[in-house]
């Protein structure tokens, strides 16, 4: 299912995936979870889409409902302290293998699977 481009589409998308999900410091990473994974099924490409996923947080905050407002500021805040641009760098650099985590285990692994391999053949 390929999305539409247009931040009101892809607000929508977001709104519906997130269903009765109540937007609070708790759940606001789920959220962009969401945002990009709506964002990504879009023609946007590179900083495009990490802009986008910026607006839809955003507008997300502005428009829930139920949101204190000492909640609402801090969310505010973390999307222009830049935290969510952060946090989408790092989701991207462990999706391309950027992030040296449990490299040694898997080498490991994969050595001893050729070396037995190898003795088979």
């Amino acid at each position: 299912m390929t999305t539409g481009s247009s931040e009101n589409d892809m607000y929508k998308s977001l709104r519906t995936q997130l269903g009765d999900i109540t937007l609070t410091v708790q759940t606001i990473m789920p959220a962009l979870k969401s945002a990009m994974e709506i964002v990504e099924l879009s023609s946007l490409k590179g900083s495009d889409q990490k802009d986008m996923v910026n607006k839809l947080i955003k507008k997300l905050i502005r428009n829930t409902d139920g949101i204190s407002d000492n909640d609402r500021l801090f969310l505010i805040e973390i999307v222009d302290k830049d935290i969510i641009n952060q946090t989408v760098d790092l989701v991207v650099d462990a999706t391309v293998g950027d992030i040296k985590i449990n490299k040694k285990k898997v080498t490991r692994c994969c050595t001893s699977f050729f070396k037995v391999f190898r003795y088979k053949m």
